[in-house]
């Protein structure tokens, strides 16, 4: 998984993409810890955000045909 991209298009504004504090307060997290994700500076989320923010990409692009 491509995690710096996941964040990269939920905090795309353009797209209607949240600002990173407000992600963070979705995922439960600090807003420090989704700037890290989107820099490269961390690689890997633990488990419980990784699937707070799959299911935030998810909810935000749904798959055609899914």
């Amino acid at each position: 998984m491509n995690w710096q991209k996941l964040i990269l298009d939920l905090t795309d504004r353009s797209r209607g993409g949240y600002t990173q504090s407000t992600l963070a307060q979705k995922c439960g997290c600090g807003q420090s810890t989704i700037s890290d994700l989107r820099r490269g500076a961390t690689t890997s989320p633990n488990a419980n955000l990784g699937l707070k923010l799959i299911a935030l990409s998810e909810e935000m692009y749904p798959k055609v045909g899914a």
